[in-house]
């Protein structure tokens, strides 16, 4: 078989087709039946991904004239090894007649040669932003509302590096609206960065945002900007729209209201730190907004975005440009929130060095987002039930500060909070906090945690924080959260309250060691590498089949402590 479909290395998607070489030392796949026109110009592209044994590859162009065909180009497209590349070309049509599409690939040596096809696109030279002239002919007779009047001209343009995402974009209601059409081919979730480009916002603010899924589904998200240049969101895979929805004249930002200050006031004159962790900047929240809103209310601000493979900060280069730009401000605190359970080990430690503060929440479980319910099902509520306290259990244990929403439960299990959260699982949840160190959040925009959770973890002594987990840059009072430090009657040592210390000189150190049980290696034990210094750098990771703790290279574990200190080696 020349063509496979491989689910390891799909371009886009859940595969992409493979050609492997035969025998004969060359393989390919066509297309036939598409139809050209004489002396049309055609423009097109390809996404290849070659192994390095491939020698070359050779897009062959036919046509079909009676029962005779008749080879009249072939594109050179050349070999570069390693990940995806896109290759452009271009042609134009010898005959009004069907044609045939060849792409071949041919190997050196004797050895396999394997060529990835992620995509290819042919269409005529006059296409308008990949779209057929006679296509957009008929939409402008048809005059429909969601296309743009004029399609010389797109006003939005995408800031991105993965070519999954098509955008179009359109203007509405007296070109006081802007619709912009996303449609993401792969299946996994994209981050994305619309510049509204040529078209004219000034003196204009942005009231909200409305996606429009297929199913016809709108979720609002409201929001303020004044002159808002970029819009900041996710688009999941399958066609959405985005519409920003514009007024004439922008709104002053608000002021906090008397009834949060007086509130504020009391809590400090009663010596509680307040400061909110969880402010996300997202949704045209930014650190210089993050900031004045501190100035405001009096409450310390602590910014964070979200990390992880699939997140905006998804690796430690944009880590370290998010840590710099929120540090314009020094009096804003800096974290992230953490979405993939491994993310301690992904990112180096020397950059998790910078963070003020960790925050990570149970709201993503085996990779699935409980708050997407249509997403996924539960066969056997008491079987998930028991898997997602394991799950709570472990992101608790995680190396984080803060545990935001403790308590959660996705609307579709809530029928069993109560049954579920049985005053045992409160206290190992809280036991666990305390032993390891980690804040527990009151939400102000949700109902976790509950009164009687709160009260054991007082009890008990737990720190507390407080939060928003915003969506938007709207302020938010924080109305819950200080309304449950009053009624608890909380004092100044049950808050935590952070402050950045100097950076210590460091110097790395390198711990070997291995873990054995009755004399036997053990694979798969959690090693933590401790410094004894609290301002150093801990390391987490599994043993190797050898019993051999996690490290770099030849090294077994690494860390970075401050100078002349000792290091300690937990085992468990």
């Amino acid at each position: 078989m020349n063509v496979v479909m491989d689910r390891e290395n799909p371009f886009a998607g859940n595969h992409s087709p493979k050609i492997i070489d035969g025998s004969t030392g060359m393989a390919s796949i066509m297309q036939r039946d598409w139809r050209l026109q004489q002396d049309q110009k055609y423009v097109g592209y390809i996404w290849l991904k070659c192994c390095d044994n491939v020698e070359s590859v050779n897009i062959m162009l036919d046509v079909f004239i009676g029962r005779a065909v008749a080879l009249f180009g072939r594109i050179s497209v050349p070999v570069k090894v390693g990940d995806y590349y896109r290759h452009d070309f271009e042609f134009t049509g010898p005959y009004s007649a069907p044609g045939q599409f060849t792409i071949t690939v041919f190997r050196k040596g004797d050895e396999p040669a394997t060529v990835h096809v992620g995509r290819v696109s042919v269409m005529p030279a006059d296409n308008v932003h990949g779209l057929r002239a006679e296509t957009l002919e008929l939409l402008h007779r048809l005059d429909p509302a969601i296309y743009r009047k004029h399609f010389a001209k797109i006003p939005a343009q995408v800031e991105h590096d993965h070519a999954t995402l098509d955008v179009q974009a359109a203007t509405t209601d007296a070109d006081k609206a802007l619709t912009v059409a996303i449609v993401n081919s792969s299946d996994n979730e994209e981050a994305v960065k619309l510049d509204v480009t040529g078209f004219d916002i000034a003196g204009k603010t942005v009231r909200q945002v409305v996606f429009a899924v297929p199913q016809n589904e709108q979720q609002q998200m409201p929001m303020t900007d004044t002159k808002l240049e970029t819009f900041d969101g996710s688009i999941v895979a399958d066609p959405s729209t985005v519409t920003l929805l514009l007024l004439e004249e922008p709104d002053n930002f608000p002021l906090p209201s008397q009834a949060m200050l007086d509130q504020v006031a009391r809590l400090k004159a009663k010596g509680i730190p307040l400061t909110d962790y969880h402010i996300h900047l997202r949704g045209g929240m930014t650190a210089e907004k993050a900031f004045d809103w501190a100035q405001k209310t009096g409450i310390r601000s602590g910014v964070l975005e979200n990390a992880g493979r699939e997140w905006p900060l998804s690796d430690d280069e944009k880590l370290l440009a998010f840590i710099e730009d929120a540090r314009r401000f020094p009096e804003l605190l800096v974290g992230i929130q953490v979405n993939d359970r491994d993310w301690y080990m992904a990112i180096d430690p020397a950059v998790r060095a910078e963070l003020d503060f960790v925050l990570g929440d149970t709201m993503l479980m085996d990779g699935q987002r409980l708050w997407f319910e249509g997403e996924y099902e539960i066969a056997n509520e008491d079987v998930w039930l028991e898997r997602y306290f394991v799950h709570t259990m472990t992101v608790v244990n995680e190396p984080i500060t803060i545990l935001a929403n403790p308590m959660y439960l996705p609307d579709k299990i809530m029928h069993r909070f109560d049954d579920f959260w049985t005053e045992a699982r409160m206290i190992r949840l809280i036991d666990a906090a305390i032993h390891n160190n980690v804040a527990l959040e009151i939400q102000s925009d949700t109902q976790f945690p509950n009164k009687r959770f709160m009260e054991i973890a007082l009890e008990r002594g737990a720190k507390i924080t407080i939060g928003r987990n915003n969506h938007d840059d709207r302020p938010n009072e924080l109305k819950r959260s200080l309304d449950w430090l009053e009624k608890l009657n909380v004092k100044p040592e049950n808050m935590l309250d952070l402050q950045r210390e100097p950076r210590p000189a460091v110097r790395p150190a390198t711990v070997r060691g291995m873990v054995t049980l009755n004399g036997d290696p053990v694979e798969g034990a959690m090693v933590t590498f401790h410094p004894i210094d609290p301002r150093g750098v801990p390391v987490y990771g599994r043993t190797d089949a050898n019993g051999s703790s996690p490290g770099r290279g030849n090294e077994v574990g690494f860390i970075k402590t401050p100078l002349a200190t000792e290091v300690v080696l937990f085992g468990k």
